[in-house]
């Protein structure tokens, strides 16, 4: 929706809902779209489409949760088939992204403090 006709919209809404019933997102400047996520984003649906991790009822919810975990607008759906070579590089580029963006910090975890099952507290 343009930015214009979210005052309107708001408005409307509240008139329906009752006042303050009606929150907006507005979306912040400075975000981009961009081609390569939104084929990883997709790829990763095909993924668990391939693998049987989510429905095809569910393709265009579980899509949406993407965009909002990585703090996306928009999606521009790729031309053509999408298809990944694994699941580690799909992974990868978006991780790379949010780290890019500031969505999250890349951490490493610490190191494994037992280096054999055997040394493990029970």
């Amino acid at each position: 929706m343009p930015v214009e006709m979210l005052a309107d919209f708001k408005k409307n809404m509240e008139a329906i809902l009752g006042e303050g019933r009606c929150h907006v997102l507005s979306i912040r400047p400075g975000r981009r779209r961009c081609p390569v996520i939104s084929t990883a984003i997709q790829q990763l649906v095909n993924y668990g489409l391939d693998t049987g991790l989510i429905l095809p009822d569910d393709e265009i919810y579980i899509r949406n949760q993407l965009l909002m975990t990585m703090q996306l607008d928009d999606f521009t759906a790729p031309e053509g088939e999408v298809c990944y070579t694994d699941l580690e590089s799909i992974l990868k580029t978006l991780v790379d992204d949010a780290v890019a963006r500031g969505v999250c910090a890349r951490t490493i975890p610490p190191p494994a403090t037992c280096s054999t099952p055997n040394s493990w507290a029970y």
